[in-house]
């Protein structure tokens, strides 16, 4: 049993405390309303005051599951003129590729998902000029997009990285490098 509640059941809690409150209030049990109200202003106040007071999940973007598994990280190097020239997979398996990239990286960090319903998604972080861009990665989102064509009836759900899905990455990088030598 989980210890902790998303924000979202905290959410729903305090405004079942504020719907009991309401109920109680002005009646025949002032001790309950009391006791009602100090609670539910205990508990906003431990909400607003407090990054420990719930546990936010990463729920799959497709179906919303929240039983999701990292599958992968990738990283980006760039040839500091918009494009790539390798990508990096979970720090050992290394693609050459030479594409348009939308960021001139001062780092980036892509992480790989599939939830248990078999969606893959990406989180994305890339560093640019100072400012770390969180999931504004195109290449990254048509990256998606192509492993979820792999996988169009969700039968073969991925939970963890195997040679399979590195083929289809490496797939991916080569289709996108023969695709820009034709425009």
């Amino acid at each position: 049993m989980n210890k902790y509640l998303t924000k979202h059941e905290l959410e729903q809690v305090t405004q079942l405390l504020e719907s009991a409150y309401s109920f109680v209030k002005n009646g025949p049990a002032p001790q309950l309303e009391e006791s009602l109200l100090q609670y539910a202003t205990k508990l906003k106040n431990t909400m607003a005051n407090s990054a420990v007071a719930y546990r936010e999940n990463l729920n799959c973007p497709t179906c919303d599951f929240e039983n999701n598994h990292i599958i992968a990280t990738l990283t980006v190097e760039d040839d500091d003129s918009y494009g790539t020239s390798q990508i990096i997979v979970n720090g050992k398996y290394s693609i050459s590729a030479r594409v348009k990239y939308g960021f001139r990286s001062q780092g980036n960090i892509h992480i790989l998902f599939s939830c248990e319903s078999g969606h893959f998604f990406i989180k994305s972080y890339d560093g640019h000029k100072g400012i770390v861009f969180i999931d504004e990665n195109s290449l990254m989102d048509e990256l998606v997009e192509y492993l979820n064509g792999f996988n169009k009836n969700n039968e073969d759900a991925k939970w963890s990285f195997d040679y399979e899905i590195l083929g289809q990455i490496e797939s991916f990088f080569k289709e996108q490098v023969r695709k820009q030598r034709l425009l």
